[in-house]
């Protein structure tokens, strides 16, 4: 929204606020609509607020997430999904580790981080990501009467979904400014006041079928499995949740996962990651995504 602020001799004289519908209407008349002030006023001052946080801004600002601990490549990564300007460091490493040669400014609606065991893709990216886009994605705005738009993670089985899920449960449950958008806990669902509902499913095509997708999280799909046939059901998974996200202007599709075979959608994506100009995809080791985390360690575990 715009507030237009009429001063003299130090003092607010006048005010009016304009709301974004009316901005786009008025804001050519912006000046005749405060002409009439004009004269008594020594200064007419326009200020715009935006009506959303950053990406880095809610997730460090104590009202929001309040998480101060992203390391470096890990703000990259969020930064790239979500676009914007981006300094010259910021757009070298990128490219580094997406193999990128142009940017998108408008960030990416699809992204994959593969990125191995305790680099930070489930609590810091997946889980950040997901709740931005439940609270801040303006996705309710495309839902009709008594639908509810989803915000999905899918993974191997429940319980492994609930990894990405019990993170975006705790920090909306610690948030000043989250908690009241609480309105139904359940076991596998988080329902908000805004009509976006946060939810596990397992990985199969039918548990997608008919809901609203905003949003989805794939997380460790490298490594699903049906349990019939033993094959990775990604395909026909992603094939279903792209229909499910037809709804949404601007849906995110995000895959995370450790590294594992050379087949599959993620490896795919993986071999024309240049050739994507619509998806991002990171490939980065533990302890670059995580200086925290011991290179010696992880190289150990190779052995």
């Amino acid at each position: 929204y715009v507030d237009i602020l009429g001063v003299s001799k130090g003092r607010i004289v006048s005010k009016r606020r304009l709301f974004w519908g009316e901005q786009k209407k008025y804001f050519n008349s912006l000046l005749d609509k405060v002409g009439s002030d004009v004269a008594r006023m020594e200064q007419v001052i326009i200020i715009f607020f935006m009506d959303k946080p950053g990406i880095l801004e809610f997730i460090e600002s104590a009202e929001w997430v309040g998480d101060r601990s992203l390391s470096l490549l890990q703000k990259n990564c969020l930064k790239s999904v979500y676009g914007g300007r981006l300094t010259k460091n910021e757009q070298a490493r990128i490219k580094h580790y997406t193999g990128k040669e142009e940017l998108s400014l408008r960030g990416y609606n699809e992204a994959d981080f593969i990125i191995g065991r305790k680099g930070g893709k489930s609590d810091k990216l997946a889980s950040n990501i997901g709740i931005y886009e439940a609270v801040h994605g303006g996705h309710e705005k495309k839902l009709s009467v008594g639908e509810r738009g989803y915000v999905v993670v899918i993974a191997q089985n429940l319980n492994t979904a609930q990894v990405v899920f019990r993170y975006i449960k705790a920090k909306l449950l610690r948030s000043p400014r989250m908690k009241p958008m609480i309105e139904n806990v359940k076991a596998k669902e988080i329902d908000l006041t805004n009509g976006i509902t946060i939810a596990t499913i397992p990985c199969n095509n039918v548990a997608i079928r008919g809901l609203a997708v905003c949003c989805c999280i794939c997380d460790e799909v490298g490594f699903w499995r049906s349990n019939k046939t033993g094959a990775n059901p990604d395909y026909e998974i992603i094939n279903a949740i792209k229909p499910a996200m037809a709804t949404f202007d601007n849906p995110k599709l995000i895959k995370i996962s450790s590294p594992y075979t050379k087949q599959g959608v993620l490896h795919d994506d993986f071999d024309k990651r240049r050739q994507h100009e619509d998806i991002i995809l990171w490939n980065v080791p533990t302890w670059e995504m995580n200086p925290s985390s011991s290179k010696k360690f992880f190289e150990d575990e190779k052995k």
